[in-house]
């Protein structure tokens, strides 16, 4: 409901919205859940003509509301908005993860690889259960023109420019901003299946920034030091 509004309150036949859409969601805590939304005038309903109306004061109950958005883990929030079967169609999730934003807008990221073709990536992005998902498609890394194939040419060139030592993900943006795109979300997503494969590692943090290292590159150079 929240998702859905564009007004101060929002109306539905909630219910039995919920119970036809969710239903696998629907356990005995469901209408303990539905009765303290009520207590707490969360959710107003009333009898009009022999419909049940619910409603929702978004304005004057939004801090409560993001309270519960906050409370709820982030693996239930990816189970509840996980794409349809149409979206997913082809497709197989391989692991998710939350978005960097926070509350209100925070999405959740699903790494799907296509069934017939297991190198190839598609990142498929929901910030609700009923709004359709954003994709994102990363391709194969056995393709050298695809998404992730420049990207990863990027991050191992900043990673030599560096001596192989920590770098944020802008560093990279900056010399692929094309594959990296403008708003940083094919970045984020490459960089994700990169810590996911082994490729990258997470090292710590700079301000906002996360920051990597190419543990691929390292382990060689470790080697190679022994060699020597």
């Amino acid at each position: 409901m929240v998702a859905r509004s564009r007004h101060i309150v929002y109306r539905t036949s909630f219910e039995r919205e919920m119970e036809r859409q969710y239903s696998r969601f629907i356990d005995d805590n469901y209408h303990l859940a539905l009765q303290e939304l009520r207590d707490e005038e969360i959710l107003y309903e009333r009898n009009m003509g022999g419909y049940l109306e619910t409603s929702l004061y978004i304005i004057q109950k939004k801090d409560k509301i993001r309270y519960y958005l906050r409370m709820t883990p982030n693996d239930v929030r990816a189970e509840i908005i996980q794409p349809s079967s149409k979206e997913l169609k082809g497709l197989k999730i391989i692991f998710d993860s939350s978005s960097e934003r926070k509350y209100p807008n925070q999405g959740i990221y699903y790494y799907c690889k296509k069934i017939k073709d297991p190198t190839f990536w598609v990142v498929l992005i929901k910030h609700s259960p009923i709004k359709k998902a954003t994709k994102v498609i990363l391709g194969s890394n056995l393709d050298d023109s695809s998404r992730i194939s420049k990207i990863k040419r990027a991050t191992k060139l900043v990673s030599r420019l560096n001596n192989h030592k920590d770098f944020v993900r802008k560093k990279v943006e900056d010399i692929e901003q094309a594959a990296c795109g403008n708003n940083r979300i094919p970045s984020k997503c490459a960089f994700d299946v990169f810590v996911h494969e082994g490729f990258l590692e997470i090292t710590g943090q700079k301000g906002l920034s996360k920051k990597f290292r190419l543990a691929t590159i390292e382990k060689k150079t470790d080697i190679d030091d022994k060699g020597q």
